[in-house]
């Protein structure tokens, strides 16, 4: 009876303290139970739903919907860094281009539509599902003098080639299973126990850590994280899809023209720790020549876009080269991104980006290309909308 009731005890001290021994699969990629466990073992009971602890600040992340309208300079681009929100201003130098803003959202990120980060983790299907990032962006134009006004919205996701090493959901859990330095943390359960009674029926349960053990454990896990958050390299390997679509208006009057369809795969190749490879094509369908917007008489295309861009830097501040192969007559929002340009993307501080870019892009009405430039400045409040 004394040593049941001592059982009971441990018991209790550990459930408050949130920490058992749990046994950890071997496999290549965690399951949901596992993944579940050394979440809220190892870091509390909420820590299933704290993805604020996993948002990394590594690289800008684009709006898709911006991209659509043409008032970035650039084309639809790899979304890098899946965020919780994003909001981004942007202003061209170019005559025929005003300031625009665009913002983006991921719900499985937020307190709004919340995904578990154990369900996000056990299996490719379910973190593409939870990095699906809607977006919108605004902005007015000028072209041959006259005023309009643009809307698009978009829709895109990605994934990591190896999310055991680029996916801090997965690298956290992963480093725990390998029970390294501070991210030992579990460890298997011990054997099966008896009481004065004889051997314990049915099967063995895992056994409970005291209160002490538990807060120790819960420091080193996280420590574990934060290393492991570190460690994420901004040139992580990915790929991701996008679609967008919007409309234009004269602000004189007359009715909505849409700027077409547009889809798009984006891909980034990590080489080192100092340099990215990138790559997009983007196909849009039904999408209007700009200076026949003016005229009235509305002429369509549909156009494909490829561009290659190299970065290279670090996680505060890198140079970024870029080329593509858009065209100069009968031009559309989508072929006025950048034949080639250079530019510097620069961390302020924490959650907030400067990016900074200069070169050739096709003129409005086609009769050749033009020096531009693009100045934004991007914004992603995680500790106001992710889920604590």
């Amino acid at each position: 009876m004394t040593m049941r009731r001592r059982v009971r005890q441990s018991a209790a001290a550990a459930t408050a303290a949130g920490l058992v021994f749990l046994p950890l699969s071997s496999g290549a990629d965690q399951s949901a139970a596992d993944i579940h466990q050394i979440l809220t073992q190892s870091s509390g009971p909420n820590a299933d739903k704290n993805w604020a602890d996993y948002l990394v600040d590594t690289a800008i992340p684009p709006v898709a919907a911006a991209g659509m309208l043409g008032i970035s300079g650039e084309a639809i681009k790899p979304i890098e860094n899946v965020r919780a929100l994003l909001v981004a201003a942007q202003g061209l130098s170019t005559a025929d281009s005003k300031t625009s803003l665009a913002t983006s959202i991921t719900p499985a990120r937020t307190s709004i539509m919340p995904m578990n980060l154990s369900t996000y983790a056990k299996s490719l299907p379910a973190r593409i599902l939870g990095s699906v990032t809607f977006g919108y962006a605004q902005g007015d134009a000028s072209i041959s003098d006259a005023t309009f006004e643009r809307r698009a919205v978009s829709v895109e996701t990605n994934f990591f080639f190896d999310a055991k090493r680029d996916d801090p959901v997965v690298a956290f859990a992963n480093a725990v299973e390998a029970r390294k330095g501070d991210c030992a943390i579990l460890r298997p359960s011990p054997p099966e126990q008896t009481t004065p009674t004889g051997p314990a029926s049915g099967p063995a349960k895992p056994a409970l850590a005291p209160a002490s053990e538990a807060e120790e454990a819960r420091k080193r896990a996280n420590s574990c994280r934060e290393g492991v958050m570190k460690s994420m390299r901004w040139n992580r390997s990915q790929m991701s899809v996008h679609f967008a679509t919007g409309r234009i208006k004269s602000k004189s009057g007359g009715n909505e023209v849409s700027l077409g369809n547009a889809f798009a795969a984006g891909l980034i190749y990590g080489i080192g720790d100092s340099l990215a490879a990138s790559a997009i094509y983007r196909r849009t369908t039904n999408e209007p020549v700009l200076d026949s917007l003016v005229t009235g008489d509305v002429r369509k295309r549909n156009t494909s876009l490829a561009i290659l861009e190299l970065s290279g830097g670090s996680d505060r501040m890198r140079g970024v080269l870029q080329g593509s192969n858009a065209k100069t007559t009968d031009v559309t929002a989508s072929q006025r991104v950048f034949k080639w340009a250079a530019g510097l993307d620069v961390r302020v501080v924490d959650e907030v980006w400067v990016n900074f870019r200069v070169g050739h892009q096709a003129k409005v009405d086609g009769s050749g290309s033009e020096t531009g430039s693009v100045l934004s400045l991007s914004w992603s409040p995680k500790a106001i909308i992710a889920s604590k």
